[in-house]
């Protein structure tokens, strides 16, 4: 079992990113970027690089770098990615999909919360505290640059 870990963990992925994420990325390009994610390291390296969005990124945060009691909800990544960023929580956005765990750091540091909707009802189940709950929610990516123009004007 653990040999079959260790290979599930460690192979290439055959991943391609959609072309309206790919768009929506292209898009965001005047803003400052950062990816915090969550995972078995080996295996989140070789998917962002299996996808090839590393250069839209100016830092990228796997959570696993830093031990694996800081992955979500632990604010530490987060923490750690505004800093490498140089970024104030104020003026800072995250998006993620999973209500359970993705938005109770970044609602507690002061960080604007956007859920993708994910079909099938995938990760649909609210949580639990209020302040954990994303302050917006978009069915699809292609929303969100209308969002953050929204934001900007309204800052």
């Amino acid at each position: 079992m653990h040999k079959l870990l260790e290979v599930h963990r460690t192979h290439t992925p055959a991943l391609t990113l959609p072309p309206e994420s790919r768009a929506v990325l292209e898009n965001l390009n005047r803003y400052i970027l950062g990816l915090l994610t969550d995972g078995y390291l080996p295996t989140q390296r070789l998917k962002v690089q299996a996808l090839d969005i590393e250069h839209y990124f100016r830092a990228i945060m796997y959570t696993e770098e830093l031990g694996r009691e800081f992955w979500k909800p632990s604010p530490r990544g987060f923490e750690k990615l505004l800093e490498q960023l140089g970024a104030r929580p104020g003026e800072t956005v995250y998006v993620a999909d999973n209500e359970t765990k993705d938005f109770i750091a970044p609602n507690r540091l002061g960080l604007l919360t956007i859920q993708l909707l994910r079909p099938a009802e995938l990760y649909r189940q609210p949580s639990a505290p209020a302040d954990t709950a994303p302050r917006v929610k978009i069915a699809t990516i292609g929303e969100l640059s209308g969002v953050l123009a929204q934001c900007a004007e309204h800052a």
